[in-house]
């Protein structure tokens, strides 16, 4: 059961904030925005991995096309590991580069892969905090998995689905409807 329409005002973007592309993280972010969506497979995928740290500071073309996305999108769905107690500091600087109010209007679903649920409890916690000081809406606990768990992904991921995916496609859907009347 698909909870958002593939019309979503800005699509669905997969922000993976692990310093190296193919990760197992981005593997994650991509199989939740997958389960949120009615065309899997669709979602914007921006790899910070890809940008490196020097041009996040920079703030090159790359990174404002990557910005940019991440500013309209309808769904974020933000993918961090858990490094030490903390997500990555790449994660860390693209987030610093936007303004308090950027994603004012964006949902946000954050999306840890941690290898104890004590540190992932932390970094979830510190990225929640960040995400919301640039304005982005948090409706639902995020979806925390530790690795050890990873060959069961799809069950964790729809599980999760069914507890708290309703509620993200009404706030986008309500985003959506108060854009088009907007108008």
């Amino acid at each position: 059961m698909s909870l958002l329409p593939s019309s979503t005002t800005g699509g669905v973007v997969v922000l993976v904030g692990h310093p190296f592309t193919g990760s197992r993280t981005g593997a994650v972010g991509r199989t939740v925005a997958d389960q949120l969506t009615d065309e899997p497979g669709r979602a914007h995928v921006v790899e910070l991995g890809e940008l490196g740290t020097g041009p996040l500071g920079e703030g090159g073309a790359a990174v404002q096309e990557a910005e940019k996305l991440v500013r309209h999108a309808g769904l974020l769905v933000v993918a961090a590991p858990v490094f030490k107690a903390g997500y990555p500091g790449i994660l860390k600087l693209f987030l610093d580069r936007l303004e308090p109010t950027a994603l004012e209007s964006v949902v946000a679903v954050p999306v840890v892969l941690t290898a104890s649920s004590a540190h992932g409890a932390l970094a979830d916690l510190q990225l929640r905090l960040v995400l919301q000081a640039v304005g982005a809406l948090l409706p639902v606990p995020s979806f925390v998995l530790e690795e050890h768990h990873l060959d069961d992904l799809p069950q964790y991921v729809e599980a999760w689905r069914s507890r708290f995916g309703t509620a993200v496609g009404a706030v986008v859907r309500a985003l959506n409807a108060d854009e088009v009347y907007a108008r």
